[in-house]
């Protein structure tokens, strides 16, 4: 969300005059293709993991599923 960067605000809904801007929502979709050649399997995931490190993404934690417990 990015503030005073969207829609210009309605008159009535502001008591001064000047140009105000709401808020600018931006969605990502990212569309991987389903096949991918071997070389470029191997590069996408070598970034992946890279961006994931330095990001600290945890896929098991901030997937909102439960914690898997093994109770054997």
């Amino acid at each position: 969300v990015l503030k005073e960067e969207g829609m210009p605000t309605w008159m009535n809904e502001r008591e001064e005059f000047e140009d105000e801007f709401g808020r600018l929502n931006v969605e990502y979709v990212v569309v991987l293709p389903d096949r991918m050649e071997k070389g470029m399997e191997k590069e996408f995931w070598a970034l992946w993991e890279k961006w994931r490190k330095k990001n600290g993404v945890d896929l098991g934690k901030d997937s909102g599923r439960p914690e898997v417990r093994d109770e054997l």
